[in-house]
Formats: C-alpha cells, structure tokens, sequence
C-alpha cells in the first residue's frame, strides 16, 4: 500500500494543477498587478544613457601655424618660439582629461553642489566619462588617433557640453603653451 501510495504522490494531475490555477485567477491577477504598479516609480526614474564618440588625429603642421610665431618678431630678445604639433595636441588631451574643464562647464549649465536640477548627482558622476583616449584598434592605421567620447542623459544638451568643453581645453592650452 506505501509503494502504490508514493506512486500516486509523485504523479502531477494536470487537471488538477489547471483547475487550482483557474480557480486562483484573480490571486494571480491581483499579484500581478500590485508588482507592476509597484515598478512603475522605478522605471519612471531610470535615466537613458546616450554614448557618442568620435576620432580625432593630430593635425597637419599647417593648421598649427597661427601657433608657431608666439612672440614679436620685431623684438630682438624675444626670439621666435616653434611649439611642435604632438605638444600642442597632448596639452590639449592632458588639459581636457582633467575633469576641471567638464566641472566649470557643468557648474555653467547648473550642475553644481548648489543645484536643484534633476539629475544633479548623476550628472557630476557622468563628468568622467567625458575622456579622450588612445584609439585601439590596430585597423585605424595612425598612431596618432584618438577617441573622444561621452555619456550623457540629455543627448543635445551632452553635445553642448562637449562643445564648450572642448573650446575651454582649447583656450586653456594656448594659455598653457604661451605663458
């Protein structure tokens, strides 16, 4: 009797198993829709991340040009000054890679400690991942390319940012170069 007992209990009736959830319908309903009520504060407040990169190389001498006389030529102390392409280039990526630059232009589109914006924290977290790194990918060829890239929530306002910031680096490193 145990052994045709144990058999009966290890067989699953399907009947049955469909009638139990038929009758537990609205249980299951009711669960159902209690957790998917539950979630929707929580992908309301998800933020959708926008990748962008873009290569850059080192330029031709001939852009750099404008660079090359950084004194007076009439002054006969003031010898003229040849800053060299790959200088002026790394100063740039060093000036831009320092999250200074991304701060200052974060704090001018009001993501500081002192703001009320939305994605305030997230934001300022998200400012290392405006970088320029060293491409890769053997398939490019140049030694010379480089990869800018961001991440930002707003992909228009992201493109902003990267504008400003880059012409900041820019500025920076002239002054840097100059002086």
């Amino acid at each position: 009797m145990t052994k045709k007992f144990n058999e009966i209990a290890n067989e699953i009736n399907l009947i049955d198993l469909l009638a139990s959830l038929w009758n537990g319908k609205f249980k299951i309903f009711i669960i159902v829709v209690i957790f998917f009520l539950a979630s929707i504060p929580f992908v309301s407040k998800s933020v959708i991340i926008h990748k962008l990169s873009a290569k850059i190389t080192i330029a031709e001498e001939s852009v750099f040009l404008k660079y090359n006389n950084l004194t007076n030529n009439n002054d006969p102390h003031n010898p003229i000054r040849i800053i060299e392409r790959t200088k002026i280039f790394n100063t740039f990526i060093e000036e831009f890679n320092d999250n200074q630059v991304i701060i200052a232009v974060l704090k001018k589109y009001g993501y500081g400690p002192e703001s009320k914006k939305k994605y305030n924290q997230e934001s300022l977290n998200l400012a290392k991942y405006f970088f320029i790194s060293k491409n890769t990918n053997k398939a490019s060829g140049s030694l010379g390319n480089f990869i800018i890239s961001f991440q930002w929530h707003d992909l228009e306002e992201g493109k902003k940012i990267l504008d400003e910031a880059v012409a900041l680096s820019l500025l920076n490193t002239k002054n840097k170069l100059v002086n």
